[in-house]
């Protein structure tokens, strides 16, 4: 009877955020996330059963509580993804849109299949094991300027035949895959002088993101102007 109420109380938290979203927005982008948000909770209401069965979802201790930030990771893509493909329409940029879904879906897709490694992290002397909201953010936040950069070279090519396409195809592959290293904190972890799965490591892991993320722009800034300046 408890978690009956837990659930109606949570549905009705839903309800009141999807209509503040819509209150505060007001626009297309918030009239379609917010029903695509309400939809997906039920879906997981729907199935948290058949998840906490199938995924060891209690006792919510630390690896369930992992494995549950990446499940419900999954369950918000097709809300971002959806959002921002019409945002890139809407805004006459319908690659920009494709490239940022792309950077935002891409790190929780990759988590999920390695949901082993980032749940069964927790080191013995505790600490916070490969959270993955920390390196969900990590390679988010390298995509955004990269990988969904690229795409909107892209789009910038075919409407204007400039910058080159070789620059927009690098810049997607490199985004991907400075993308793709810093979701590999369980092979860095070899090589690191911290314990990544403890406050020093994650430190670690934000200095060699920031790192990425530095050249990845220069490397894609020069391109740029050089293709430019010829």
């Amino acid at each position: 009877m408890l978690r009956v109420k837990a659930k109606i109380l949570a549905f009705i938290y839903i309800i009141i955020f999807m209509i503040t979203m819509i209150i505060l927005f007001k626009n297309i982008v918030s009239y379609i996330m917010a029903p695509l948000f309400l939809i997906m909770c039920l879906v997981w209401f729907i199935c948290e059963e058949r998840l906490n069965e199938k995924y060891n979802l209690r006792p919510f201790d630390k690896i369930a509580r992992n494995k549950t930030i990446i499940i419900g990771g999954i369950f918000v893509v097709p809300i971002f993804f959806i959002t921002f493909i019409v945002s890139g329409i809407l805004e006459n940029n319908f690659l920009g849109g494709l490239g940022l879904a792309i950077a935002l879906s891409y790190p929780l897709i990759f988590m999920f299949l390695r949901m082993e490694t980032f749940s069964n992290s927790i080191s013995e002397k505790g600490g916070f094991g490969y959270f993955p909201a920390s390196y969900f953010f990590f390679s988010f936040g390298i995509g955004v300027f990269t990988t969904s950069r690229g795409f909107s070279v892209l789009n910038f090519y075919l409407n204007n035949g400039n910058p080159p396409l070789d620059v927009a195809i690098f810049a997607i592959v490199l985004g991907l895959i400075f993308q793709t290293i810093v979701l590999l904190p369980d092979q860095f972890n070899k090589i690191s002088p911290f314990d990544l799965r403890e406050r020093k490591g994650l430190l670690f892991m934000f200095v060699i993101t920031v790192l990425l993320f530095v050249i990845s722009q220069d490397i894609i800034f020069s391109l740029w102007s050089t293709t430019l300046k010829i």
